[in-house]
């Protein structure tokens, strides 16, 4: 399902402030004796979409909102106004598990995969936990693991702290991807990760999102990375956008000034990624014959 003018996301107006009791130095005793609330704005007024299939990348300095969007798309922070849907369903700024409709259809993967996962519980039952109500949800984690190059009987049977940051990150991806979702977020997922393990990664991210048809939000301040995987940019600068359009009229032709100080201030910003590979819709990982997720379908 998308939306009526095809979007699988959709942001109109969004508005997001945090409050703020600390009070300013100007007048500071008046205002700290009322106790008067501020609001700090993070977003203003920002609107975007992502088609179905499509890889939007969301770039910016850190404080530019990039988090505080795509957190406001499940509900995990609060929304001023504006209005968010996925699928052509509203979220209403309300936490997207308490929404039926999009249950398993949105999943989200944090920058730090160590505190993302359950550090008491094995990394198998972690990726089992989104679909640990269907009859044959063991085999399904054990699928998603070998989708992603982990072994299920060793990587998967260790805690997250015996694994190494790659590792981790990747048994992050398999829970994210078990339940075959139609929306991904990515928030700074490669950030933390050395070149290498980048690489192996990315093309692991590419070619589930080409079997499943998957459209993925790329939060990363690594102009490099978004060069080769994302579609459209979206370029933010204290919660506006600057300028959204196609990957390479923005990082390699920008119009704003913000954005081309942005690709100036990053050394090498358009080299390649060395190893990074595209796949084309419906291919197989090079690791498995199998297909993922087939009993899913």
């Amino acid at each position: 399902m998308t939306s009526k003018n095809g979007a699988a996301v959709e942001v109109r107006d969004l508005v997001v402030s945090y409050p703020v009791r600390r009070a300013l130095p100007n007048n500071f005793l008046r205002r700290v004796r009322s106790n008067e609330e501020y609001s700090v704005p993070a977003l203003k007024h920002v609107s975007i979409e992502a088609h179905p299939g499509e890889t939007l990348g969301i770039v910016g300095e850190s404080g530019s909102g990039k988090s505080t969007l795509t957190k406001a798309l499940f509900g995990l922070v609060p929304i001023s106004s504006g209005s968010v849907s996925i699928d052509g369903i509203s979220a209403g700024g309300r936490p997207i598990w308490e929404i039926p409709e999009l249950s398993g259809v949105a999943q989200y993967i944090f920058q730090d995969p160590f505190s993302s996962l359950n550090p008491a519980r094995s990394v198998e039952s972690s990726v089992r936990e989104p679909v640990r109500r269907l009859p044959n949800a063991a085999d399904l984690a054990r699928e998603a693991l070998l989708s992603v190059a982990l072994d299920p009987q060793i990587d998967g049977t260790k805690l997250p702290s015996q694994l190494s940051g790659g590792q981790c990150q990747r048994a992050c991806l398999a829970r994210a991807l078990v339940s075959r979702p139609r929306l991904l977020v990515c928030d700074e997922i490669v950030s933390a990760l050395d070149v290498s393990v980048q690489a192996q990664v990315l093309n692991l991210l590419s070619v589930v999102q080409a079997q499943l048809g998957t459209t993925v939000i790329f939060v990363s301040h690594d102009l490099a990375v978004v060069s080769l995987i994302c579609d459209r940019v979206v370029v933010l600068k204290d919660g506006e956008i600057q300028e959204v359009g196609p990957t390479n009229e923005i990082l390699g032709s920008p119009r704003n000034p913000y954005t081309r100080r942005l690709v100036a201030s990053v050394p090498g910003a358009r080299r390649a990624l060395s190893g990074v590979q595209h796949y084309a819709l419906g291919a197989t990982p090079p690791w498995t014959d199998n297909s993922f997720g087939t009993e899913l379908a």
